[in-house]
């Protein structure tokens, strides 16, 4: 910023910068003095502006302000996070624009700004700016997170993994001599979307920015008028299923999730821009799309179809059948899609659907393909499929040259002008987007992909990517051992790193791993029940090399028998240091608690415990979920808002949720196990869930929802909002659900008060027969919200279909019933 300070003959200290005296050139006003009490040798304990100094500022004033802060923040010792939340808070203030109504909430996020390292500063020159209200009617700003710009919410599996417990303030994180810690923790896209859905004040360098959001979602900063809603409904006695799509006959894993978007960082629901992508689980072909999305979602706030198919892509004669992930402003789409015997990370910019039309034209063999006579293309069309006489099956759209010519991606026979059908894309009749190679994604049009082969053609069909935002890196296993990453995913050109990391010299089955921005290790297990730590290549507190490379392993926690192991990825808390694992069978461990052969086990793992090049590190704290066995798989539980409300986030207090005994007929349970400080203890049985067969339970998804509010804890309750669990089981035994052979149940339960949990709801549906498997992937929750129809659950039901990588425990296979989307309303939830 080149910014300095001048001292006069008179005591005086004129503010200097390039900027401020091209803005003196133009404006021909004087110098601006300020006053310096202190030293203006190597330390200024104290900066004020001269209180008789007169300066007309006009709309110059937040150039002025913020250099302003940087000359005090410059001599703090942590001058790289001082400065970026003065140019996080300026840039929030000169987005929403200062009308003289909203005048005094930008002041005192200003002031508040300027005085958080005890350092006050007189904003007195605020109270007399004359400033421009234009702004103040567009769209909100962006929450700016160092050079991550966060426009929308994009919520997918990898938002169920990587948590923040409260990580408190800069000078709590000083005195306990956290504050680098701190300091990534707040610089985290994760953490800030993380409090934005939760409706949480935000630390660090998004603090402010973030409490704008919630200003303008509560009416307070904007012209915008609030949106008309519908009144509440009278809660219903069950859950609801308020609309379902067929995806066709795949089959994706029992922890696939949903990718959901927001447009709106305030959770308030857009039936244009909101959308939720769903993978198929089917091999692509012209009648079948391999990733799909739709939106208008609510059915009480939107009109029209609802839901409606937002797109629909045929990406290749390969299955989606692990969970996708989004960039962060919701253009573009990730996901590992597999032949059988080889997997690629596919890169996906989508665009809307096209509207189905008859159009006239003729055909020719050279570009341009069609030349229309009556109607006319749009950008839209690309990738469309397009049929008529001359035109092959399952033709497509490859480009638009104007408003009248194509070009086709196969070549049609010349015809004379006739009638051609552009079809709205929709699963069965799915549009094939345009591929390019690595080094053209970057600027290619929407729509478009790219994909990358695995290295060393693994395959991988237990392993869902990664996406770290600040990096714009992948990180996903294979089924040979070995943990991939990639990069410049959605930003740049995107590429793997090789070598890749091999984890274990014997051939296991990978499953999701998951990257701590503290730590700087990407945390993975596998089938055979090992945990891994591994070198992201971004140095962090404990994993400090720049090199992608292994840094450690746990001992072995399985039975030491095929499929013993872990299945879904680990829980990760940033802020606490902590990361917790779910073994399917476990061998005998005794450490804080003990698992005896064959449990399901919940292991503990400070993130520093596996050290470099550690082959027995052993967790920290194990507690047993019930009788497991090779493929009667635990996945994964969530924490409670109570947790997420702890005081010291760095010892953080609560509860996790987990469907545990899993190889027991008709005796599913769902345990809480409370942590206190840090470490899980003894775990509590809270209902059996099930009558007859396995459990065959899902992840669990929490939420805690109290509409435009936060949601509030008092003495280890949540006491203001609601705060609920969202998981399946085969043949649930509650009110709503089924309890016979050829049925599962999706199940809610209110965890508000943890010494008082309570079902909530049951919603049946069907499921494979005797001995039953899975039946849905995981569930996806979106907005808070207390109007009906505006908060919603979203998941794969397998309708009968077998899960896919369906182990032998399961019913015989099933592939011919039609999987669903589903959005299931939370009515009777709230």
């Amino acid at each position: 910023m080149g910014l300095a300070a001048r001292m006069s003959g008179s005591g005086e200290v004129f503010l200097r910068s390039a900027k401020l005296d091209e803005l003196d050139k133009r404006t021909g006003a004087p110098p601006i003095p300020i006053f310096m009490n202190a030293n203006v040798g190597s330390k200024v304990k104290k900066v004020e502006r001269q209180p008789h100094a007169r300066y007309d500022f006009g709309n110059h004033a937040n150039q002025f302000t913020k250099e302003y802060c940087y000359l005090q923040y410059q001599l703090h010792p942590h001058k790289r996070y001082a400065i970026n939340r003065i140019r996080a808070v300026w840039s929030a203030g000169a987005s929403f624009g200062q009308a003289s109504h909203r005048r005094t909430q930008v002041m005192r996020i200003a002031s508040r700004s300027c005085n958080i390292f005890g350092m006050p500063l007189m904003l007195t020159i605020l109270a007399a700016l004359s400033m421009s209200t234009s702004m103040w009617g567009q769209q909100a700003p962006e929450v700016n997170v160092g050079d991550v710009r966060i426009s929308g919410l994009p919520d997918d599996w990898t938002h169920r993994h990587l948590f923040f417990a409260n990580p408190g303030s800069a000078d709590e994180a000083s005195r306990k001599g956290v504050f680098e810690q701190w300091l990534k923790v707040g610089n985290d896209p994760r953490y800030v979307m993380h409090q934005l859905k939760r409706r949480y004040p935000a630390q660090g360098l998004a603090a402010d920015a973030v409490q704008m959001r919630f200003i303008q979602a509560e009416g307070v900063a904007g012209t915008r008028p609030a949106p008309v809603l519908p009144p509440i409904r009278r809660l219903r006695p069950t859950m609801h299923r308020d609309w379902s799509a067929p995806l066709i006959t795949g089959a994706v894993l029992p922890n696939t999730f949903p990718a959901k978007y927001s447009f709106s960082t305030a959770s308030t629901p857009d039936c244009t821009n909101d959308y939720v992508v769903y993978p198929t689980g089917s091999t692509g072909a012209a009648t079948a799309a391999t990733i799909t999305a739709y939106n208008n979602l609510y059915a009480t706030t939107c009109a029209g179809i609802v839901p409606s198919v937002y797109w629909a892509y045929n990406t290749g004669a390969a299955a989606v059948t692990t969970s996708p992930v989004l960039s962060l402003d919701g253009t573009q789409v990730a996901f590992v899609q597999s032949t059988g015997t080889a997997a690629s990370l596919v890169l996906l910019k989508w665009n809307p659907n096209t509207t189905g039309r008859v159009v006239t034209g003729s055909l020719a063999v050279a570009s341009p393909n069609v030349t229309l006579a009556a109607g006319t293309f749009t950008s839209a069309d690309v990738g469309a499929q397009i049929t008529g006489t001359g035109i092959p099956a399952g033709d497509t759209i490859s480009s638009v040259l104007t408003p009248t010519t194509a070009t086709l991606a196969t070549a049609p026979t010349a015809q004379a002008a006739e009638a051609l059908t552009i079809a709205a894309e929709t699963v069965a009749a799915p549009g094939v987007p345009p591929a390019v190679s690595n080094a053209n994604y970057r600027t290619c049009t929407a729509p478009c992909m790219t994909t990358i082969a695995f290295s060393g053609s693994a395959n991988d069909t237990n392993s869902s990517p990664f996406y770290d935002y600040n990096t714009d890196t992948i990180y996903v296993g294979d089924n040979s051992s070995k943990l991939h990453k990639f990069t410049n995913v959605f930003n740049g050109t995107p590429a793997e790193v090789t070598p890749v990391v091999t984890l274990n010299a014997t051939v296991y089955t990978v499953s999701s791993p998951v990257y701590d921005p503290v730590s700087g290790c990407v945390f993975v297990g596998d089938s055979q029940g090992y945990l891994y730590s591994v070198n992201s290549g971004t140095p962090g507190t404990v994993c400090t090399s720049g090199t992608f490379a292994l840094w450690g392993r746990s001992a072995i926690l399985g039975n030491a028998a095929a499929n013993d192991g872990i299945f879904d990825a680990p829980l990760v808390d940033s802020t606490a240091g902590r990361v917790y694992a779910f073994v399917t069978a476990s061998k005998t461990m005794t450490a804080t608690g003990t698992c005896a052969a064959n449990n399901n086990c919940l292991v503990e793992f400070a993130t520093s415990t596996i050290t470099s090049g550690s082959t027995t590190a052993a967790p920290v704290v194990v507690q047993p979920l019930g009788t497991g066995g090779a493929n009667y798989k635990v996945y994964a539980g969530t924490f409670d808002n109570v947790y997420f409300s702890s005081a010291d986030g760095s010892n953080p207090s609560g509860n996790l949720y987990v469907v545990g005994n899993t190889n027991v007929n008709g005796a599913g349970r769902l345990y809480r196990v409370p942590i206190t400080n840090n470490a899980i203890g003894t775990p509590v049985n809270l209902a059996t869930l099930n009558s007859g067969n396995r459990v065959w339970g899902s992840p669990i998804t929490e939420f805690c929802n109290n509409g435009a509010s936060p949601c509030a804890v008092t003495g280890g309750v949540t006491t203001s909002g609601t705060d609920r669990i969202f998981f399946s089981v085969n043949r649930g035994s509650a009110t709503g659900c089924t309890n016979t052979i050829g049925h599962g149940c999706v199940l809610a339960y209110n965890v508000s008060n943890p010494a008082s949990v309570s079902f909530i709801a049951g919603l049946s549906i069907t499921a494979t027969t005797n001995p039953g498997c899975w039946s849905t992937g995981g569930l996806i929750i979106d907005n808070s919200s207390t109007t009906t129809g505006e908060s919603q659950v979203y998941f794969v039901n397998l309708n009968g279909n077998s899960p896919a990588a369906r182990p032998t425990t399961c019913s015989a296979a099933v592939t011919n019933r039609t999987i669903q989307a589903v959005q299931a309303s939370q009515a009777a939830l709230q």
